[in-house]
């Protein structure tokens, strides 16, 4: 298949956002987080959800900011999933009516317009309290330690303020948490379901088993490009970094919603929502490229193969997702990371 082909024959799920500078969301992302220092060494005695709320913006650009540095460093393996995953999906849909599951793409685009409303809420935020961390103002309007002063800021400053931390956020935290979980994380995995799912229907149609699991291992070579680009440490970030948000959440929501401004209530209550759907339908998601393998594989062994097809099917292994540490994802694995973010919030409450 020549290159001008494919591009033909692209489908609408390869219409992402419009590329962005790197080199603009990772002066973005540094910025963000050496403006938090100077607040922590300058404040003393504080309310816990004060620290905490900081904090948690801290380390959430931390993240996405080592993110886009693994990103940078695998960017050949990360540009050659996307355009694989493009093809297999259009692959997929010449033959048979087969289309991308609705459900786990629909998620994803609630997240990113749910990501671009709090976005905007923020800037609104920092035009109304502009010494709120962690808002860059704070460094240098006349604040008094106070979080609802306005720092003696025109109304011209507060709106170029709201305007730099909206764009802040949307560029260095929405749009790269968006792009790593939808086309990185869930979109192959999307992506390499439908593909069994075709090869399955060759094999309902009496299609030589042989066939059937030659072209299994197209998708097997999909599955090994996303484990590249996936490996350690990328993928235990976006786990840890997805159960750090809930727990924070979470424990805010709980612990101080009667002392948190209606805005940050609001902003930390979204958060949580938008994370336990993350936990239970995103990575649930996850799983269903390995359960359908495994069928696809025993339904190949039940038909009467020669001995060396036999054994050519036992080398055809899962498609399992890495987590790292040696585990991939299952059934019950978004159980398990909801059961230890509430356990950690627990603990965090009981303290």
């Amino acid at each position: 298949m020549t290159w001008k082909t494919w591009r033909k024959m692209r489908p609408l799920s390869s219409l992402l956002p419009p590329s962005y500078t790197p080199h603009f969301t990772l002066a973005l992302s540094i910025a963000s987080i050496l403006q938090t220092f100077p607040w922590f060494s300058a404040q003393g005695e504080n309310p816990l959800w004060k620290s905490v709320t900081v904090l948690s913006f801290l380390v959430c650009f931390g993240f996405v900011f080592a993110a886009k540095c693994i990103l940078a460093w695998r960017q050949d393996e990360t540009k050659e999933l996307v355009e694989r995953s493009f093809e297999l999906e259009a692959m997929s849909g010449r033959k048979y009516r087969i289309h991308v599951r609705v459900q786990p793409i629909l998620v994803c685009d609630i997240l990113i317009y749910s990501g671009f409303m709090v976005s905007v809420a923020l800037g609104l935020l920092a035009l109304v309290r502009p010494c709120m961390p962690p808002f860059a103002s704070m460094t240098f309007l006349d604040c008094n330690n106070s979080w609802t002063s306005g720092g003696g800021a025109s109304m011209q400053l507060k709106i170029a303020i709201a305007f730099y931390e909206g764009l802040t956020v949307w560029s260095s935290l929405i749009i790269a948490v968006s792009i790593g979980l939808v086309g990185l994380v869930v979109y192959p995995v999307v992506v390499e379901e439908m593909w069994i799912n075709a090869v399955e229907m060759e094999l309902e149609n009496c299609a030589s088993v042989y066939s059937a699991a030659i072209k299994y291992r197209i998708v097997q070579s999909v599955s090994n490009l996303q484990e590249s680009v996936l490996r350690k440490p990328f993928m235990s970030m976006i786990i840890g970094g997805v159960m750090l948000a809930e727990i924070t959440s979470l424990f805010l929501v709980i612990s101080s919603i009667h002392e948190l401004p209606l805005a940050v209530a609001m902003f930390f209550m979204a958060l949580a929502i938008d994370f336990f759907v993350v936990i239970h339908v995103m990575f649930k998601s996850l799983c269903r490229p390995y359960l359908a393998s495994v069928e696809f594989v025993k339904r190949a062994q039940r038909k009467r193969n020669g001995k060396w097809l036999n054994k050519y099917l036992k080398s055809c292994t899962p498609l399992k997702l890495s987590m790292g540490g040696g585990c991939f994802f299952d059934r019950l694995t978004s159980f398990v990371i909801w059961k230890l973010c509430v356990d950690q919030v627990v603990n965090l409450l009981v303290m």
